[in-house]
Order: structure tokens, then C-alpha cells, then sequence
């Protein structure tokens, strides 16, 4: 018997308790578990049972198939780098984002949608792909416009709504 990542014992599944059977169907459900968070933190594609399971555990996050590793996992390994990947993947919530926009106008007093997405595209997630980046962009102005926040003008620039 072994500890898993997540403190559990290895070697009883399958309902075996003990025995060598049970202990080696542990050990290949541990190799696994590893050989999946290596490949996840290779931004490999994985099973889509083993991603289930891992998040489970609290080892993974994201949306399958762009999973990373969890703060958890990252916190256990005690990785620098690792840390630094979580919060990349991670981002921050769209309220943060939505803030900058607003902040940008305010200190600018307008901006094109060119110029909100050079601002915002470094900073959302790396699980993101570039088209998927554009259209969280979007997303989040049409809320902004949606909620009276912000509008935009016959020039094509965002500003934000006189009150």
C-alpha cells in the first residue's frame, strides 16, 4: 500500500480488500492518475473518465479537454512554476476584466475594440485559444452595454455612459 496524491491508500479498489490483486489494481490506478496529470500539464488530451475522476480529486480544473492542474495539486507539489501555470491558466473572474474596461474608459475617455483586446487578450487564460479570448472580450462588453455601463458610439468606440 501507498499514498496517493491525495492522501488516499492505494490497492483496495475493485472491491479487494488486501491481497495482491487489490494492490496492484491501486498501483495501476495510480500510475495512471500520474501519467494523466503528466500529460495534463503537457496540454495532452486525456480520457475523458480519468479527467472525471482526477477532478474528483481536486488535482485538475477547467473544461475538458483543456483541463490544468489545480491549485491543489500545485500547492502539494510546492512548484514555483507550477504556481505561476495555475494562475495563468486560471485567470481571474470577468468582474476583474470588466473593471479594467471600465477603468480604461475612464482614463481614456473611449477606446476601440482593437485597443480593449490588446489589453485584455495577455491576460486571460493561456487554456484559452485566441478566438476563444476575442469573443470573451465581446462577451463581456455586450454585458457592460447590456447593463447601461458602457456604449458604442457612430465611430466605433467604447465609452462609458453618462449618468
Amino acid at each position: 500500500m501507498h499514498s496517493t496524491v491525495d492522501g488516499t491508500q492505494g490497492g483496495t479498489q475493485g472491491g479487494t480488500q488486501g491481497g495482491t490483486q487489490g494492490d496492484t489494481q491501486g498501483d495501476t490506478q495510480d500510475d495512471t492518475q500520474g501519467n494523466a496529470l503528466d500529460m495534463v500539464q503537457k496540454h495532452e488530451k486525456i480520457d475523458k473518465d480519468i479527467a472525471s475522476r482526477l477532478r474528483k480529486l481536486h488535482l485538475v480544473e477547467g473544461r475538458y479537454p483543456k483541463l490544468f492542474l489545480s491549485a491543489y495539486t500545485a500547492k502539494t507539489v510546492d512548484d514555483k512554476e507550477l504556481k505561476t501555470e495555475y494562475i495563468r491558466n486560471k485567470s481571474f473572474n470577468d468582474l476583474h476584466f470588466k473593471d479594467m474596461i471600465i477603468q480604461y474608459l475612464r482614463s481614456f475617455g473611449g477606446a476601440t475594440r482593437a485597443e480593449l483586446n490588446t489589453l485584455l487578450q495577455s491576460k486571460l487564460s493561456d487554456v484559452l485559444t485566441e478566438e476563444q479570448k476575442i469573443r470573451k472580450i465581446g462577451n463581456m462588453l455586450s454585458a457592460l452595454k447590456k447593463q447601461g455601463v458602457i456604449k458604442l458610439t457612430e465611430k466605433k468606440k467604447w465609452v462609458l455612459v453618462e449618468l
